[in-house]
């Protein structure tokens, strides 16, 4: 759900902009207005700004130039017109201060009228013209170097890819279908790489947006999780003591390699030791499957021999 609540009824909640959020912010605030009473007039006033404050014309008598603005002239002499301008100004920024957070507001609150409050946020959120040429840069930038990550699956690459696009026309650029879909199977995985070439080679490109083509796409998922690897694999498990110290003895036999391999001037007490280890573990092993193997016909001989010999 939004975090710009709806109300009940014909009129909505100001809306709460959020850094990152400013462009979809603008759309949603100008729409509020729309809403409202004066709308019209108010959307005017933020973009034009309103007019001139009245001033108290003065007429001199001696024909010099002063660069002095004359005073203000005192609301009880403004007609109806300007009183109303006037009002419509200070409700349009009343408004646009109530859809800003205290963290946002307070680098703009000196601003007086909403005009320059709405340019000055312009300023804040987007940065400067040099500024906006960079963020264009990037936003191309990010197209032009676009490619599935290893491991990705299409959904998040189609998604990902859908966030470019946008970037881009809020920019300004326009791109084709036929541009965006060959750009888009170009850059997927290399186990994407056959069905890509059955699009490029059995649809027109330009005939089908993004959506269709990953639609179309999307029918192998299976497949290609197959030549990823993504499916689960059995694990077999095993509970024979004596493979699991076999196992171990390959282990101890590795690390004795790596070690000699990487010190070759390593001290011989160290590897004596390692070799004392491993021997007493084979010693055991080989022990254990004397010990639980069963007597054979020739063990059985060789014992009967021996009591009768010691009977004897």
């Amino acid at each position: 759900m939004s975090r710009d609540m709806l109300t009940v009824g014909s009129t909505m909640r100001i809306p709460l902009l959020y850094r990152g959020e400013h462009s979809q912010w603008v759309e949603r605030f100008m729409n509020y207005l729309e809403e409202q009473t004066d709308g019209q007039a108010m959307i005017k006033s933020i973009k034009n700004g309103d007019q001139p404050l009245p001033r108290v014309t003065q007429v001199s008598i001696a024909e010099t130039s002063s660069t002095e603005q004359p005073p203000l002239k005192d609301k009880s002499m403004c007609s109806d017109q300007e009183k109303r301008i006037q009002k419509i100004d200070r409700l349009a920024r009343s408004l646009l201060i109530q859809g800003l957070s205290n963290d946002i507001y307070s680098f703009i609150d000196s601003n007086k009228t909403a005009k320059d409050l709405w340019e000055a946020l312009d300023r804040h959120m987007l940065g400067s013209e040099y500024g906006e040429q960079d963020r264009k840069a990037t936003i191309l930038y990010e197209y032009e170097t676009f490619k599935a990550t290893k491991g990705e699956l299409l959904l998040d690459t189609y998604i990902r890819y859908l966030q470019v696009i946008n970037d881009l026309k809020k920019c300004g650029y326009s791109k084709d279908n036929c541009e965006l879909n060959f750009k888009f199977l170009k850059n997927l995985q290399p186990e994407w790489k056959q069905y890509a070439t059955m699009m490029r080679q059995n649809k027109n490109l330009m005939d089908i947006n993004i959506d269709d083509l990953y639609n179309i796409l999307k029918q192998n998922q299976g497949d290609v999780n197959d030549a990823m690897g993504l499916k689960k694999k059995n694990v077999v498990v095993t509970f024979d003591p004596l493979a699991l110290i076999d196992e171990k003895t390959n282990v101890s036999r590795s690390k004795q390699r790596v070690v000699v391999s990487l010190d070759s001037k390593g001290s011989e007490a160290n590897d004596f030791s390692e070799l004392k280890k491993i021997t007493a573990l084979l010693a055991k092993a080989f022990n254990r499957r004397k010990f639980y193997s069963k007597p054979t016909n020739n063990n059985l001989r060789t014992s009967s021999t021996s009591q009768s010999a010691n009977k004897k």
